[in-house]
């Protein structure tokens, strides 16, 4: 059985190549902890940042609709992963009622080849990730 230890976080893309304008409108949005990484949603590589769970405000579902955005993973205390879309206001997992995000699987570490095979994967401190 997996722990619960893990800082539970959102994963998320602003549709971008810029990441210090991404960083700043992240901290305009009051974000004050971003992870920056690199990811592949659907086929199409984009920088992505995990940011905790708690700092996922209106003001940043605001900033994710200004930038087209059309998902985010929620990754829970285990590690989880979740797909919220745009049509639902980005509605987590946690979330009563329709529009809750879907299971997607289990986000976990595997190797760069392995990750590069899927259509999602992330990168973040050099290491991969894939939901399965």
């Amino acid at each position: 059985m997996r722990t619960n230890g893990k800082q539970p976080v959102v994963l998320l893309a602003l549709n971008r190549v810029d990441q210090a304008a991404d960083l700043d409108a992240l901290r305009s949005a009051g974000v004050c902890s971003i992870e920056p990484g690199v990811g592949s949603f659907e086929g199409r590589v984009e920088l992505c940042y995990a940011i905790p769970v708690e700092q996922f405000t209106d003001k940043v579902r605001s900033l994710l609709r200004e930038c087209n955005q059309g998902a985010v993973f929620f990754l829970d205390n285990q590690y989880n992963a979740w797909l919220a879309t745009h049509e639902n206001d980005y509605a987590g997992y946690n979330h009563d009622g329709p529009g809750r995000a879907s299971y997607v699987g289990e986000f976990r570490e595997t190797s760069e080849i392995q990750a590069k095979k899927q259509k999602g994967w992330s990168c973040f401190g050099g290491k991969y990730y894939v939901a399965k």
